[in-house]
């Protein structure tokens, strides 16, 4: 068994207990409503194939799909049964590596057993709990309020855009009017995000 199957199949023991399901490099639990939460394997490689100095790694990328708001920027449903990458997901994070210098993310793969227990005791320490903030829309609207944006590569901006989706999808338009007001007012130096929070403003039928 290579380095890679042994962490892959290490995890899906460890996660399969906690409700998820596993696909390839993905794993995949879905919570409150819809939201699905994913843990997904990143392997890269530093140096060149055959080399004494080739280095294997790995991330855990930790990531919460938000199916309402692909839906309707995207047009992309989720099936039932279906499975969601990291990357697709609104909140994005990785599980950081305690013992690595300068914030560094990545984690060595050398195929030793200590990989996955390692790395299951940092999901336990750190991994479920983070995604555990994020189990139901009031969860994911208190962290929303308190932080004014969540964990992830995109502005403010682009989440006011998201939280008035989700705010007009459960009938909250005051809510949502709000959102989208604070869209606009982030896009001033960026036309086109800004047609896209208009443009978005009339499909959910709210003045803006």
């Amino acid at each position: 068994m290579d380095a890679t199957t042994a962490l892959r199949s290490g995890l899906r023991v460890f996660l399969r207990k906690h409700g998820y399901r596993a696909r390839g490099l993905r794993y995949n639990k879905s919570v409150g409503d819809g939201l699905v939460h994913v843990i997904q394997l990143q392997i890269e490689a530093e140096g060149d194939p055959g080399m004494d100095d080739r280095v294997d790694l790995f991330a855990v990328n930790l990531g919460v799909f938000i199916p309402e708001v692909e839906a309707f920027l995207l047009g992309y449903r989720l099936l039932a049964g279906g499975f969601v990458d990291e990357a697709a997901c609104h909140i994005r994070r990785r599980l950081e590596n305690p013992q690595a210098l300068d914030d560094e993310e990545w984690f060595e793969l050398r195929g030793e057993p200590s990989e996955v227990s390692i790395t299951v005791d940092l999901l336990e320490l750190d991994g479920l709990p983070f995604l555990s903030r994020f189990t139901s829309r009031e969860a994911l609207v208190r962290e929303w309020e308190r932080h004014g944006e969540l964990p992830g590569l995109v502005s403010g901006s682009v989440w006011s855009l998201w939280m008035g989706i989700v705010f007009a999808q459960a009938g909250e338009g005051e809510r949502a009017r709000h959102c989208l007001e604070e869209a606009l007012r982030g896009s001033s130096s960026h036309r086109p995000f800004a047609e896209v929070v208009r443009r978005s403003a009339r499909r959910l039928g709210i003045e803006i």
